[in-house]
């Protein structure tokens, strides 16, 4: 079975996605995780602008979608007494 989805791989990469995409696609969060842990960017889009995030979500990969949400999560830092604006925002 790993060779079949190490031969679609290069399929993937011709389709301008990443290895971080095709794992969010596959809903592999073991791999996702690994894949980020060693430089694998979840904030870089493939070739027709989609997220891994939205990768995930169009093939109803609610896990992973979950993940990709919370590592992505940046908080917002208030400004200002007033709340004169957010940052991150």
């Amino acid at each position: 079975m790993l060779v079949f989805k190490m031969a679609l791989f290069p399929v993937c990469l011709s389709f301008g996605l990443t290895a971080v995409h095709l794992a969010a696609m596959r809903g592999m969060l073991t791999v996702l995780r690994q894949l980020e842990a060693h430089g694998g960017a979840i904030d870089v889009p493939d070739a027709k602008g989609r997220l891994p995030i939205d990768v995930a979500e169009l093939n109803r990969q609610g896990a992973v979608a979950n993940y990709l949400k919370s590592a992505m999560y940046i908080p917002q830092i208030r400004v200002g007494a007033e709340g004169g604006g957010v940052l991150g925002a």
